[in-house]
């Protein structure tokens, strides 16, 4: 085993939260060589570091090379995932865009595009005469309203014609009864 399970750390700091200690600014890219390298030594965690120190130079060669191993594995299964997803993902495009074209070019499809077009075309001709016919209506109902109105204007003048003539014809009664 490469790892000594005996290596402790300080009792007075074991249980306290790990920082890495490094100079690494929120401004700071780890593209930048000398932030890279601040960045990976100050990673290890006390532990870790003893540990490491402990090894001897051909354990540690042996780790470093199985890690590098087990990454170079890793990474290649991902980028074969990753291509496969792909090629996956542009079938699926080609696929979509070919139900596509063929849903727009069927017979079925373009005759029951044109019959719908028809009927859109006779429902506006029939929206068009329904608002005709009801602007119609309404000018009918308008001139309603004025011929009732003008009718009981008129029947009120009527009334008050007769109660003239009424007046008047009382007014001559008395003229004529005063000549006679």
């Amino acid at each position: 085993m490469f790892f000594s399970d005996e290596i402790e750390v300080d009792p007075t700091i074991a249980e306290e939260k790990f920082s890495p200690d490094w100079d690494v600014k929120n401004k700071d890219s780890v593209m930048d060589a000398l932030t890279a390298k601040m960045f990976i030594f100050g990673i290890n965690t006390p532990i870790d570091h003893s540990r490491s120190c402990h090894m001897k130079s051909q354990d540690l060669r042996m780790v470093v090379l199985a890690n590098q191993a087990q990454s170079n594995v890793y990474v290649t299964e991902l980028y074969r995932r990753w291509v496969e997803a792909e090629s996956v993902r542009e079938n699926l495009e080609r696929e979509l865009l070919s139900v596509k074209d063929k849903l727009q070019r069927t017979p079925d499809t373009e005759k029951r595009v044109a019959q719908l077009t028809r009927d859109l075309a006779a429902k506006k001709k029939k929206i068009k005469a329904l608002t005709a016919q009801c602007q119609s209506a309404q000018a009918a109902a308008l001139a309603g309203e004025e011929r009732d109105k003008s009718a009981a204007e008129l029947d009120k003048f009527a009334s008050t014609m007769k109660e003239n003539d009424k007046a008047h014809k009382q007014l001559l009664d008395k003229m004529e009864d005063s000549f006679s």
